[in-house]
């Protein structure tokens, strides 16, 4: 592999971009940003760009150095060139289907009114970071829909809480009112409502980040008010989504298999 160094603020891959390199973090930390939004941080040991070993497609990110960064770095040709696509596996981390599976408590679906399924489905439909990282069709919205479980949340509650690891549910807002909260390095909790970053209301969702791209959570959401959200855990969401990016995934091959300047690479 070879070694890159970048400097503060440096871009290493940029949103939108094809790529066709695998990145390592040797030493320092990375920013994640979707659509110009902080979303995480990547330390020594983490990985990321991997999907370019395997596909052509679009960075879904952009990774800019935190502090100075060393990174070790391989080509998608070295890579298939060294047979390693057949060897190696991404268990750590994935846009889909990564992450690993913690303990959490699923719940029963919980009934829904038409205006309620009619609500969340646009919510779902409204979230970029969905949308930007596996196209959802209706099926797989409804089945979103149909699997969550409603529930009540009390003024003052702490529903996410900034840096916790265990971001197991993502969550639609069916009533009330969430603040979101960020706080900087250094911040004291007398200052943590100076960062506040804006409120999530009826219709809007949240927690989805954590769950896509395997990373403490971004920010604190606290309930402004009595709220009352339909809920998703872990397992469902990662599940729903590694589906939907096999059904594209299967179509694209099935596109592919319709080229007849390809046919000689068939079996």
């Amino acid at each position: 592999m070879a070694k890159e160094t970048f400097e503060p603020g440096n871009i290493i891959i940029q949103q939108g971009d094809e790529g066709n390199t695998f990145y390592v973090i040797a030493e320092g930390q990375c920013s994640v940003y979707i659509d110009n939004a902080s979303v995480a941080k990547l330390k020594t040991g983490d990985f990321f760009g991997e999907a370019a070993l395997i596909r052509d497609e679009p960075r879904t990110a952009t990774i800019t150095a935190h502090t100075r960064v060393e990174v070790l770095t391989i080509s998608r040709a070295k890579f298939v060139e060294l047979g390693l696509n057949e060897k190696l596996e991404f268990p750590k981390r994935g846009a889909v289907a990564g992450g690993a599976a913690a303990d959490v408590v699923t719940k029963p679906p919980s009934e829904k009114t038409e205006a309620e399924r009619k609500l969340m489905k646009e919510a779902l439909q409204r979230n970029t970071n969905l949308q930007s990282t596996v196209a959802l069709d209706e099926a797989r919205i409804e089945e979103m829909v149909q699997k969550m479980w409603r529930e009540e949340v009390p003024a003052g509650h702490e529903i996410i809480k900034q840096g916790d690891l265990n971001a197991d549910y993502f969550y639609i807002v069916l009533e009330g009112d969430f603040e979101v909260l960020i706080s900087q390095e250094g911040q004291s909790a007398e200052t943590a409502a100076a960062a506040s970053q804006g409120v999530k209301g009826k219709g809007e969702s949240f927690g989805e980040l954590a769950l896509l791209y395997f990373a403490p959570r971004a920010a604190t959401i606290v309930a402004k008010s009595a709220a009352t959200v339909m809920v998703l855990d872990r397992k469902q969401f990662k599940e729903i989504f590694a589906a939907a990016a096999d059904q594209a995934a299967k179509q694209y091959i099935g596109h592919l298999e319709k080229v007849p300047l390809l046919d000689p690479l068939k079996d």
